[in-house]
């Protein structure tokens, strides 16, 4: 992604998975404009692996899959596995709520719809730490007194 959007910091990991995603609905396999010289240590023609400067067409397979890695300044490191799915919402057709929270954005969903379910993402060391913030927060969130 850097090489397309330049160094995200932050948001390199989402932003690898919204290229990917995009790459994926529209059938091309982005290129890698700033690719010059491959390491020498890596057998590309041995791993059958190669390096396009330029956009192709996504090769015509069953269904596409990709993974995507992320690699963090402070040695944070997370890889998704993502396929394709051939049923789905029309992304013209969602409902959008702003991130910002402006009420007047509230007018786009429907009464039952001003709570709509969250995403919430944890990150721990071990599964004990994990179940401790997960606990911590639930109790907040149901009590946040």
């Amino acid at each position: 992604v850097k090489s397309n959007i330049g160094h995200s910091e932050p948001a390199s990991g989402i932003s690898g998975v919204i290229k990917t995603i995009m790459a994926m609905e529209k059938g091309v396999v982005p290129g890698n404009p700033t690719f010059q010289t491959p390491n020498p240590e890596i057998d590309f023609q041995k791993l059958r692996v190669s390096v396009s400067r330029k956009s192709r067409p996504w090769p015509k397979v069953p269904f596409r899959r990709a993974s995507v890695n992320s690699f963090g300044f402070g040695g944070s490191n997370a890889h998704v596995i993502l396929d394709e799915t051939k049923t789905g919402a029309d992304a013209s057709q969602l409902s959008f709520k702003s991130s910002f929270g402006q009420t007047e954005d509230l007018n786009f969903f429907a009464e039952e719809e001003l709570d709509p379910p969250q995403v919430l993402v944890f990150s721990a060391n071990d599964v004990s730490s994990l179940e401790n913030y997960a606990s911590s927060l639930n109790k907040h969130l149901l009590n946040p007194a």
